[in-house]
């Protein structure tokens, strides 16, 4: 399962959504999860976690095809694997091979988080391609619910399913910011849930830890383990379909023979 995390303007905490939620899923349930950072323009994932300069990146490996990208996976040190991204022009070239690469990782695992880059250019339209599924990253602000809807259109025009709108960031009595009701009729989109603004965040990224681990009881901490429980038992997003029940010519295949 291929999961794509989308926004349309930088700054509305995608990263940080993409990096917990991974955090949250690979530890507290059973799966196999690997974060991949995907956003060239200024990728940020590997600080989150505390890893700083990493020798390896995917964008290495789109760049040599002989490098495996087992070889830019790195394992922190609460378990969470993640393949960060090194600084670089997102062209055609590079990207050509991200389908590849993103092809190897979901084999290997369970679940594939993707941290597209923002808006709806070429690198954010690469991974969307890829994409099972796309979680729509925003703020409340006005400028911000918009750009998630062009986001919404690119899922659209790519046919990803769209598993719904995150609010993220949200400021308490903030009146120049619009509703959740608001924002999803805006957007298009259903509202899957909102998260306020905590420093919490700021401080555990600060450390080099997802707030989940850092800060576990924080107000975000509890909002991104209400993310991972929707998607895992609401939407049903990893479990696999249910086999067809056998037809009375399988039936009759499977009956042991008469002595």
């Amino acid at each position: 399962m291929i999961i794509g995390v989308f926004s349309g303007l930088e700054g509305s905490g995608k990263t940080t959504v993409a990096a917990n939620l991974g955090a949250v899923l690979s530890t507290f349930y059973s799966l196999k999860v690997v974060v991949v950072d995907a956003s060239f323009i200024a990728p940020t994932l590997a600080e989150g976690f505390g890893i700083r300069e990493p020798p390896t990146s995917i964008t290495d490996v789109l760049r040599s095809p002989k490098l495996g990208v087992e070889k830019a996976t790195y394992v922190t040190s609460e378990g969470v694997r993640i393949v960060p991204c090194e600084q670089a022009e997102p062209s055609k070239q590079l990207l050509s091979r991200m389908g590849t690469v993103i092809s190897s990782l979901n084999k290997a695992y369970d679940c594939v988080i993707v941290d597209a880059a923002p808006g709806v250019s070429l690198p954010a339209s690469s991974v969307m391609r890829l994409a099972d599924r796309a979680l729509i990253i925003s703020t409340s602000e006005k400028q911000s619910i918009a750009a998630a809807k062009n986001v919404a259109k690119l899922a659209e025009k790519c046919k990803t399913s769209v598993l719904g709108l995150v609010i993220n960031r949200r400021e308490d009595h903030a009146h120049h910011e619009l509703a959740p009701a608001e924002a999803g009729v805006v957007s298009g989109l259903r509202v899957i849930l909102v998260i306020p603004e905590d420093e919490r965040v700021l401080e555990a990224s600060a450390a080099g830890k997802p707030v989940v681990f850092r800060f576990p009881a924080s107000r975000a901490s509890r909002c991104f383990h209400a993310l991972a429980r929707h998607l895992h038992d609401e939407e049903c997003v990893f479990k696999p379909a249910r086999a067809k029940p056998a037809g009375i010519i399988d039936r009759l295949r499977k009956r042991p023979k008469a002595a």
